[in-house]
């Protein structure tokens, strides 16, 4: 009698910066006009802790200036998914500038304040 010999394989973890690259997101019930144009805004924010992803979040959702940064009043009336000042002034202070802690003055899609 033989036994086969099954070729050994190693198991590695996955990588974290893989796994981030997975991320997806998911719109439903977006109606859009017939020859219109409409904008969806989102946000990433990276924290090591839960309380500073909250903190992050409770902010984003009030549309601080960095958030309203690079927005034109055309961007304002298309966005879908908040209510953006057609002034685009923030009721928000601004963040500090700093080396260390730099506001995202960014487009919506790479905006990522960290508080």
């Amino acid at each position: 009698m033989t036994t086969a010999k099954l070729p050994s394989r190693s198991v590695q973890a996955p990588d974290p910066h893989q796994l981030l690259r997975q991320l997806s997101a998911t719109w439903q019930k977006v109606r859009i006009p017939a020859g219109k144009t409409v904008e969806l805004m989102h946000f990433v924010s990276q924290e090591v802790l839960r309380s500073a992803g909250i903190a992050a979040a409770q902010r984003l959702i009030q549309l601080p200036p960095e958030a309203l940064a690079g927005l034109t009043t055309t961007d304002a009336t298309a966005i879908q998914n908040f209510s953006v000042p057609q002034n685009l002034t923030s009721a928000l202070a601004a963040l500090l500038s700093s080396p260390a802690r730099s506001p995202a003055a960014q487009s919506p899609e790479t905006a990522s304040p960290r508080l």
